[in-house]
């Protein structure tokens, strides 16, 4: 596919349309997913008469299996929990929903593109009937991803996402981007090669910048400190400082104000409203993420300005 968003929003779709042919018209979905999973949803609902039953998640913005057990009905179509949120890098209880899912004989579809490439997930092993990924968040190039579909979900007939000369197996017609597939398995196999080392690496690298914050910064939060996180993610709210006030003034590095991939919308991210952060901190969040160029000597210099710059901030507002 072109990308994860493409993944999700074709295999939501077609099982919404199989569902509405076993009058089923239930989906539901995780209050943290991303956007392409959430306007899709909205779009069935929409279109179709779906019914978009939101799975909701705790302050650490971890969702309860047990709680999704009593949310499932016959009219089921699919259950979509992601495996690592965009914004904060909470982990999922992935191999707990899949368990109820597959329990109750509904499909799963998982959001792995935040996880793939960082920490190790085994989909089979797992569980999940779908995963979604895309290629430029493990350093492939951008405009490529994939849907996997497990061994269990091939009984199921998926609608065509593009009708042609019968490429993908006749998913997906089109003439197949060579360079851009071949780019993304290259990114997979270094991927999987550097992957432990580098989650301990990284892992250090933002427990370091974590630190700093939380000691020089006084009141500040770390959004879902308190569940499993990815290693490289870091979600900070900043007691009455505004994010982008703040990230403005520290143009040496990048980062981000919420979530990257919503950046350029106005309003509160909905992530951090389902987890229920204070009204007021809505827009203090920055969202930081350590990639593989990142160093100690990058970390203490972000880590420098963004406490000297929330001290001035913080000083200029009290």
């Amino acid at each position: 596919t072109s990308g994860a968003t493409e993944a999700l929003s074709w295999v939501l779709q077609s099982l919404v349309w199989e569902g509405m042919q076993q009058d089923r018209d239930e989906l539901i979905v995780c209050a943290t997913e991303h956007k392409a999973v959430l306007s899709t949803a909205e779009a069935m609902g929409r279109r179709h008469g779906t019914k978009v039953v939101v799975l909701p998640v705790d302050r650490n913005g971890v969702a309860s299996a047990e709680e999704l057990r009593g949310l499932i009905t016959e009219r089921t179509v699919a259950v979509a929990v992601m495996a690592a949120n965009n914004e904060t890098g909470v982990l999922g209880p992935v191999a707990e929903v899949a368990a109820v899912c597959r329990a109750a004989g509904v499909p799963y579809v998982c959001d792995a593109t935040q996880m793939i490439g960082k920490l190790p997930f085994n989909a089979k092993e797992l569980g999940v009937d779908y995963v979604a990924l895309s290629s430029h968040k493990m350093y492939g190039p951008k405009g490529i991803g994939a849907l996997w579909v497990g061994r269990a979900a091939r009984k199921r007939k998926l609608e065509p996402l593009i009708y042609g000369g019968g490429q993908e197996s006749g998913w997906r017609s089109g003439t197949v981007a060579v360079p851009l597939v071949v780019g993304f398995g290259a990114a997979a196999e270094f991927a999987l090669a550097e992957m432990a080392a580098e989650a301990v690496r990284v892992r250090a690298l933002r427990d370091s910048m974590e630190a700093e914050l939380l000691a020089k910064c006084a009141r500040v939060a770390v959004n879902g400190g308190g569940a499993p996180r990815l290693p490289n993610s870091l979600s900070v709210s900043f007691p009455c400082v505004d994010a982008v006030a703040l990230l403005s003034a520290c143009p040496s590095f990048a980062a981000s104000a919420g979530s990257a991939c919503t950046s350029r919308n106005s309003g509160a991210s909905h992530v951090l409203v389902a987890m229920r952060l204070d009204i007021n901190r809505l827009d203090t969040v920055i969202r930081i993420g350590i990639g593989v160029g990142a160093n100690q000597r990058d970390i203490n210099i972000a880590g420098q300005q963004i406490a000297q710059t929330f001290a001035t901030l913080s000083a200029m507002n009290s």
